[in-house]
């Protein structure tokens, strides 16, 4: 698969031209039946031409394959039809961040979606923000805290669909981010916006969204690993011409470099094998029509994540040292690789939680109700 198009408007073209944007719907809505490792060495591919927009457009590959999970047929039916006739997209439903508490203990004022019950829907107020590909998406799922009519501690939350060009809902243009720029992950407002019963997903609880949870992880890892992979591939070739200065030497037989190199291939064929072993597990889970709570699965994805990311960032650092000042220069491969690798911290969850998460799994400690005590 090859996108040879570098302008924005031209990638999108190619990406439904090529009709990737269907390759991980169900089969009978025109998906390929990817295995999770099929997913990987797609993104792989795409970001190795394009890091930035292709976190964009695998935010949608990821979250069609995680609802065609939990939607009933006549959702399917309705939303996949319009992404096979319309070439609609989807944004990401993001992680509700909900580690460490139940719904019911949320504090409301601190959620950003709200929906209120009323006569065949809900009426949802709030702001989502980072869209991944908000220009392009047309629909946004979100979780909506439902808040409890004058019960303590019944409030739930639920997933629903959201079509961007619905009434009371608008776009705010405010993803000015050095770090992944082409994403233009903007933010989109909803001001009593209705959405019918139809649109909603889960209304009985989120535990099965955790697939959605599992599939993210996924994706982030695939974009992360290709930037070191193409982080890798650049500073190889450069010291296979580059001389050291006042030397007629190449790069390439310094034993400083070689040990450089060394470090980053093994740390990126490390990261290959955690996301084929993530890939395995996955596999396995997504096979269960229950789709019940897997802890194993769970501590695999977040370390998953977590150790790739970091061996991303280290692969692109050492390659800017060898290369040197050069490398900082603004339309410099590095530089811009640099800047998009920063990002990785920041998809949720960041790394103090996720090692916070790991560690009280393997204790087996219970913190839902005192975090820390």
């Amino acid at each position: 698969m090859k996108i040879n198009n570098s302008k924005e408007e031209d990638f999108i073209e190619e990406i439904i031209n090529q009709k990737i944007h269907l390759t991980t719907l169900p089969k009978e809505f025109g998906g390929k039946a990817y295995k999770p490792l099929e997913l990987f060495n797609l993104i792989n591919e795409l970001t190795l031409e394009y890091p930035s927009k292709s976190l964009g457009i695998s935010m949608h590959l990821y979250t069609v394959w995680g609802l065609s999970y939990l939607m009933n047929e006549k959702q399917k039916m309705r939303y996949f039809t319009e992404i096979i006739k319309e070439n609609a997209l989807f944004a990401s439903l993001n992680e509700p961040s909900l580690y460490f508490v139940q719904p019911s203990e949320i504090v409301s004022d601190q959620f950003p979606i709200k929906a209120k019950k009323v006569a065949g829907g809900y009426i949802v107020n709030g702001q989502k923000r980072f869209v991944s590909f908000e220009p392009y998406v047309a629909y946004l799922p979100v979780y909506a805290l439902v808040e409890s009519e004058g019960k303590v501690g019944t409030n739930k939350i639920v997933v629903l669909i959201i079509e961007k060009n619905t009434k009371g809902t608008t776009v705010k243009n405010d993803w000015n981010s050095m770090s992944m720029s082409d994403t233009h992950s903007n933010s989109v407002f909803f001001e009593e916006v209705f959405v019918s019963d139809e649109a909603v997903i889960c209304e009985d609880g989120i535990e099965k969204t955790e697939v959605l949870g599992y599939l993210f992880r996924l994706s982030v890892s695939s974009v992360y690993y290709s930037i070191g992979h193409k982080a890798l591939n650049y500073i190889t070739e450069y010291t296979k011409k580059s001389n050291v200065p006042h030397t007629r030497k190449l790069l390439a037989f310094f034993p400083g470099v070689q040990f450089s190199l060394s470090e980053m291939l093994v740390g990126l064929k490390t990261s290959y094998s955690q996301i084929e072993h993530f890939c395995s597990k996955l596999d396995i889970y997504l096979k269960d029509s229950e789709l019940n709570k897997n802890q194993e699965l769970n501590m695999t994805s977040l370390i998953t994540k977590t150790f790739v990311i970091k061996q991303a960032q280290e692969i692109v650092e050492k390659s800017m040292k060898i290369q040197g000042i050069k490398s900082l220069s603004q339309d410099n491969l590095l530089a811009n690789l640099y800047l998009d690798v920063k990002a990785g911290e920041f998809h949720p969850p960041q790394r103090d939680v996720t090692y916070e998460l790991i560690a009280k799994q393997h204790l087996g400690i219970i913190s839902i109700r005192n975090r820390w005590l």
